[in-house]
């Protein structure tokens, strides 16, 4: 099965739309209900944002787990650039079982980095 992420911009940032199929909350079952009708070879999916730097681990920890139990199918973090940074998603991602994408940014200075 294919799955679409469609984005939107909100205040000069790209986010990705949140849809999804086969979820028992209300408001992911409108989500079914809109794809099957429009969307039916092709699901939308929900993603949810994840902040690797935040000070208390734990806490986001339990973040993503609401945020799955919400109807999250896949995560984005923040731009990784350090060996501390990929463990704390590797922890988050052992906790949960949460799919993760790991964001990316080229250093193009010193300014920059």
């Amino acid at each position: 099965m294919r799955k679409i992420v469609c984005c939107v911009l909100c205040a000069g940032i790209l986010l990705p739309l949140t849809a999804a199929v086969g979820c028992s909350s209300p408001r992911k079952r409108d989500g079914y209900v809109m794809n099957l009708e429009y969307f039916p070879n092709d699901p939308i999916v929900y993603g949810g944002a994840l902040n690797q730097g935040r000070a208390n681990l734990d806490k986001e920890i339990a973040r993503v787990q609401k945020k799955l139990e919400a109807g999250a199918d896949y995560f984005l973090t923040q731009p990784v650039f350090s060996r501390e940074d990929a463990m704390r998603i590797a922890a988050v991602k052992e906790q949960t079982g949460a799919k993760i994408l790991c964001g990316i940014m080229p250093l193009v200075s010193y300014r920059n980095a």
